[in-house]
């Protein structure tokens, strides 16, 4: 009988971890914020693996750094429904998730916020000429959104949108003012010195500050963020970096609410891109996600990063600049703006020590000097984009630059530039030429 129970005993103990991972473990209390990332990290440590973020709001406290960061996670889900987490720490890069090398993870539900807007807008309250016969508008700050230094010489924030009166959409037939001279005029109301397609009460709107991503996926692989919506945003409230595998699905791009004091919704969800992926293999799957309200510049971008070839010697180039993922048993995509590509497979790599590296190719190629080169595995192939609704953007809807991408059953409208873009961007050293991309079935408005 003593044997039977120990070895009942033995038993137990071990089936424990495999119980606790199956049960969901809850953890916070809306009212101490602040215990919540360190409930989160003890609750994985100690062997759960379905972890339930309890309901409520959470006003995150600022802890100089991430809110809640997942390092090296693995087989996981944190699931947040009905729980609303509020960023007080604006500063770049002191995100609300980051998942860092993590696989097989999923986050799920949560509505994700700061306290502080991330756009000026304003409304049109005179338009003229001035004495040289020159177009100009004056425009007054909503009440309760930013408001630029008196001081100010140009219009905030680089690029002036249009967004109409009556639609609450940008305005068709103005594309980008930028740089615009401004002055302040007195009594909350500035004069900007621009003329087009607008008139008294449409909307002047402009980029404010560098709000953090809301999730990172920073080397992660195989996660899913899934029913996350998220709202006053910056440039790519979710950003994907190296990795693959990563898929996206239900979320939401989101109009926040007013900020306090004001007499106006918001009219911008994103100062920037909406969703920003770089250096991934295989690239993001995104499904049945929603864009909502003005975004200051493209909805989904999707690239690697360029080398500059500096010297060539038979099949061995030197090159510099930049991240091009490049790596011994992969191709490498050679290109210029002047029409020269080409492609090999890398034999070896060697790192100089003086900010240049010599890559050496299965054969010899004549390569022009200052040509571009990437590694199109690194560049977001296979991605996959299906069933998504976006737009409303001064800019492009998608921005891909992947081979075997596929792009079906979307709906894009209101796009400032192209709705679907794909290829490379010398200028920003995005890569690259793409090969092999399905684009079908797909819905495009103005």
């Amino acid at each position: 009988m003593k044997n039977i129970l120990s070895l009942l005993a033995a038993t137990a103990a071990l089936a424990c971890p495999a119980a606790l991972r199956a049960a969901a473990v809850t953890v916070g209390d809306p009212h101490d914020p602040g215990a919540l990332a360190p409930a989160i990290q003890a609750a994985y440590e100690n062997g759960a693996r379905h972890i339930v973020i309890r309901p409520g709001t959470y006003v995150l406290p600022n802890v100089g750094r991430t809110a809640i960061t997942l390092n090296g996670w693995k087989d996981a889900t944190l699931s947040a429904y009905h729980v609303t987490l509020i960023l007080t720490d604006l500063a770049w890069m002191h995100d609300a998730f980051d998942l860092n090398n993590c696989t097989n993870v999923t986050l799920e539900g949560p509505t994700l916020s700061q306290n502080q807007i991330t756009s000026y807008q304003g409304r049109v309250v005179a338009v003229g000429k001035d004495a040289a016969g020159k177009p100009y508008c004056d425009w007054r700050p909503d009440t309760g959104y930013p408001t630029p230094p008196a001081g100010s010489a140009k219009f905030p924030g680089g690029d002036a949108n249009v967004v109409d009166a009556r639609t609450r959409l940008l305005k068709l037939g103005n594309g980008d003012f930028y740089g615009v001279a401004m002055e302040a005029l007195g009594g909350g109301i500035f004069r900007v010195h621009m003329g087009g397609n607008f008139g008294v009460g449409d909307w002047l709107v402009g980029r404010y500050g560098d709000a953090p991503f809301k999730v990172f996926l920073n080397n992660s692989r195989n996660c899913t963020v899934k029913d996350v919506t998220m709202m006053r945003n910056g440039f790519a409230n979710v950003r994907e970096d190296g990795g693959g595998g990563n898929r996206l699905l239900h979320c939401v791009w989101a109009l926040g609410p007013r900020p306090a004091g004001a007499t106006e919704d918001p009219l911008v969800t994103n100062a920037a891109d909406g969703l920003h992926s770089t250096g991934a293999d295989p690239g993001l799957d995104i499904e049945n996600c929603v864009f909502r309200g003005v975004f200051l510049d493209d909805c989904i971008a999707i690239h690697g990063g360029f080398q500059t070839v500096k010297i060539v010697s038979g099949n061995t180039l030197t090159v510099a600049d930049g991240y091009g993922g490049l790596q011994v048993g992969q191709p490498a995509r050679i290109s210029n703006e002047h029409g020269f590509f080409a492609q090999a497979t890398v034999t070896a790599l060697k790192d100089n020590g003086d900010k240049t590296a010599s890559v050496t190719l299965d054969r010899a190629l004549d390569v022009p000097a200052g040509a571009k080169l990437s590694n199109p595995r690194r560049d977001g192939a296979g991605y996959k984009i299906v069933g998504n609704h976006l737009g409303n953007t001064r800019s492009r809807g998608m921005l891909l630059k992947g081979d075997n991408g596929l792009v079906r059953d979307n709906v894009i409208e209101g796009c400032g530039q192209a709705a679907i873009s794909l290829g490379p961007e010398y200028y920003w050293g995005e890569a690259d030429y793409v090969q092999n991309v399905t684009v079908e079935g797909n819905t495009i408005r103005e």
